[in-house]
């Protein structure tokens, strides 16, 4: 569902209910090329591209790093992005009831995240084991009996060595700890904006003291799920006041940006937060103008959890084929290189979401709705 402007959102017709933010999907995806972009480096985090003059810090012949470095220095923060956009989208799908049940809850974030993940993890461990008995040493981290259960129960990023099998995973770990907090804050009190404020503050001062992850995760999820609130007063106020909107969204970055470069440097947290929270409040904002049907879009978003979980195993396996000298490592130092592995990474995500996450996410509802009903 899309309205076309404003108008349509003052009318008792409309409703946020079935209502979907198609600009989120490519933002989404876009965060997921970064990130990939940004771990694309670690395909050089071995001897034999050593050998040849390849680092992880110096990619020889890949200019795009060297004409983008923020690609190489800001890269992984677009996990914190993620964050922010869970808070929004999980603010939007549960802003309007309390009725879900913790089962319910359960099986849909189950469903949509765990098939992938076992499958990934898999992949990864039989790579490891087969790189072990050909004694070669594959990839860096603690891949250990310990952290392969911490991946079995999606608790890596809970502490301890997160960097261990299929990396990406640790953020995604520490998102399901949030969900659950917020799940039960939903079904206690619902959404609004008192306890969303109160679950902020908590998440910030416990990570100030103790710098948890989960922490770091809730402070930008709450931080959205409070933007959205505004939001949807903004949307549903009268027209007079909607000149302001992107002002609201934009001042903060900007007031941001401005303390952290002339005043004194801000914290990590305080300095990316109102930054990826005016950018999904200004792109919800600008949506709301487009007449077109953009609900294409939604495959983008569908691409984002699988590109973000095949492209380490498959950098494993361009890894592997280095150490069997079946291909070289010069053949990824250039930039057309780069694409390449971004356009397969995203084939291999559309085929993995339409024939295998999709049916699975499917199936598992199916089954708890049938045992639900015999019992």
């Amino acid at each position: 569902m899309n309205f076309k402007n404003y108008k349509d959102v003052l009318t008792k017709n409309f409703s946020f209910i079935n209502y979907h933010f198609y600009f989120i999907d490519i933002l989404r995806v876009l965060s997921a090329v970064l990130i990939v972009m940004y771990h694309y480096r670690d395909l050089f985090r071995n001897e034999q591209s050593n050998a040849l003059g390849l680092t992880f810090d110096n990619v020889g012949t890949l200019s795009l790093f060297k004409s983008m470095p923020w690609i190489t220095s800001y890269g992984s923060y677009a996990v914190m992005l993620f964050w922010a956009i869970s808070g929004w989208v999980f603010a939007h799908m549960y802003c309007d009831s309390k009725g879900i049940s913790l089962r319910l809850f359960f099986i849909r974030r189950f469903s949509r995240l765990y098939p992938l993940h076992f499958l990934t993890l898999i992949i990864t461990a039989l790579l490891l084991v087969v790189a072990y008995f050909e004694d070669i040493d594959l990839w860096p981290g603690n891949h250990s009996l310990y952290n392969f259960l911490r991946q079995i129960f999606f608790v890596s990023g809970w502490g301890g060595d997160i960097y261990s099998f299929n990396k990406p995973i640790w953020s995604v770990s520490v998102e399901i700890a949030v969900y659950a907090i917020y799940y039960f804050i939903v079904k206690l009190f619902g959404v609004n904006f008192l306890n969303s404020f109160v679950a902020f503050l908590l998440s910030a001062v416990f990570l100030l003291f103790t710098g948890s992850l989960i922490a770091s995760s809730s402070v930008f999820f709450f931080g959205s799920v409070i933007a959205y609130l505004i939001y949807r007063i903004v949307v549903e106020a009268p027209s007079i006041f909607k000149w302001w909107v992107p002002l609201a969204s934009i001042i903060p970055m900007l007031l941001t940006i401005y303390i952290d470069e002339f005043y004194f440097e801000l914290p990590l947290t305080l300095y990316l937060g109102p930054i990826c929270w005016g950018i999904i409040f200004l792109l919800c904002y600008l949506e709301s103008f487009v007449v077109a049907d953009l609900s294409y879009l939604a495959w983008f978003g569908n691409l984002t959890y699988s590109s973000y979980l095949i492209h380490m195993p498959l950098m494993m396996l361009i890894v592997f084929l280095f150490k069997l000298n079946f291909i070289s490592p010069i053949w990824f130092s250039y930039n057309i290189s780069l694409a390449l592995f971004l356009l397969v990474v995203l084939v291999l995500s559309f085929f993995c979401y339409k024939f295998y996450e999709l049916p699975l996410h499917v199936f598992i509802k199916k089954l708890d709705s049938r045992f639900n009903v015999e019992n």
